[in-house]
């Protein structure tokens, strides 16, 4: 545990989260988004439009075999029969 705790604060302190191991006001921002560090950290910093790609992320959606492009996966969330799911 001691080594995943390290790992942790490392990753906060990355993202501007936390500074001398205290939080900032962007980590007390990332905490109110309820998603993952580096998901919280994204939406703050590039705003509503990387929302769907959030989404997306945290979904666990992947791009088709062979790819590493998620345009496909984002274009797809954007038909309306993609949205009944």
């Amino acid at each position: 545990p001691e080594g995943a705790l390290a790992q942790a604060r490392g990753l906060l302190a990355d993202l501007g989260a936390l500074e001398g191991g205290r939080i900032t006001g962007h980590g007390r921002a990332m905490a109110g988004l309820a998603v993952h560090p580096r998901l919280a950290h994204m939406l703050l910093r590039a705003g509503r439009g990387a929302a769907r790609l959030a989404a997306v992320l945290s979904e666990g959606e992947r791009p088709p075999a062979g790819s590493a492009d998620l345009l496909p996966v984002l274009e797809g969330r954007a038909r309306p029969e993609a949205r009944a799911r």
